[in-house]
């Protein structure tokens, strides 16, 4: 496929997150497919896995939505940034357990980098700053000004 397809469908990926369209998300990736959050080491195999991976997020942000901010494509795969933003009013899975709701806002710069297969998604690899989402809905505290 050509780099414009392929930044095409990461682009479309995030399209589906945002109308909740678990089912078009599927359609974009091979039935191979593997999602890595690497921020807290989770593995999301298969179509169902992509499924719960993207239900994760929306289950604990319910209003989230992410924009994307810029796509650089290959006719191998695409890296992309987005910021999500949304209010965390239900249970955010983590390897550590669920994080209860704090009703809390959060605006999380996101990377990720994703290998395609025929235009379609087989790999990709989600980044962001974990701490700075924890300390947004209020887990951990923030960083104290240095005293001078």
């Amino acid at each position: 496929m050509t780099a414009q397809d392929n930044a095409a469908a990461v682009r479309a990926l995030n399209e589906a997150y945002n109308k909740r369209d678990w089912d078009g998300a599927i359609a974009l990736t091979t039935p191979e497919v593997t999602f890595i959050n690497v921020a807290t080491g989770q593995t999301f195999q298969g179509p169902e896995g992509v499924r719960r991976f993207l239900q994760v997020w929306a289950t604990a942000f319910p209003d989230s939505r992410v924009e994307t901010t810029l796509v650089v494509a290959d006719e191998q795969g695409a890296v992309l940034e987005f910021r999500g933003r949304g209010t965390q009013t239900g249970p955010l899975q983590s390897p550590a357990g669920d994080i209860p709701p704090t009703g809390r806002s959060v605006d999380v710069p996101f990377a990720e980098v994703v290998e395609l297969q025929e235009g379609k998604i087989a790999r990709a690899r989600l980044y962001f700053d974990g701490m700075t989402l924890l300390q947004q809905l209020g887990v951990v505290p923030a960083p104290s000004a240095p005293s001078s």
